[in-house]
């Protein structure tokens, strides 16, 4: 079927071209020129390509499911569905890809976080040392047993 052969074909693209070569080859239209025109981009350090193919399959899969099975455009919810399905596919095939490339995004935040966090619970557990010896007989005297239990 057509969106089986989209899906397939996009998804073969995607893997050689993060496997290999980070080229995305764009065919465009110039205004003076009335034929397609082959454009090469060097993708670079992208960091959303990954999230950008994917969302660009699921774009291309679910327009030719739609054109194929007008059916499945009937309701909104019917096609709602439709593109819920493609998601899944899609993203059941490249997941792990575009969540390496959201947790290598988000690595250095992550490491400042723990970071922090270890500091933060560091001082805690200085500030409960203190505050437990001098005043254990105190809080045992505010707060009742059945409350703490």
């Amino acid at each position: 079927s057509l969106p089986g052969y989209v899906y397939r074909h996009l998804i073969r693209k995607h893997i050689v071209r993060s496997a290999v070569g980070e080229e995305i080859v764009d065919f465009t239209t110039t205004p003076n020129d009335s034929e397609d025109r082959e454009v090469v981009q060097t993708r670079g350090n992208n960091s959303r390509s990954s999230r950008h193919d994917a969302h660009g399959i699921i774009k291309h899969v679910t327009a030719a499911l739609l054109e194929v099975r007008p059916g499945l455009a009937s309701s909104p919810s019917m096609t709602e569905m439709s593109a819920t399905a493609v998601e899944m596919l899609v993203f059941g095939e490249i997941y792990n890809e575009v969540f390496d490339e959201i947790a290598q995004l988000t690595k250095e935040q992550d490491n400042n976080l723990s970071v922090k966090m270890e500091k933060l619970f560091a001082n805690s557990d200085n500030f409960d040392n203190r505050s437990n010896s001098c005043c254990d007989s105190a809080a045992d005297r505010m707060v009742s047993q059945p409350a703490i239990a």
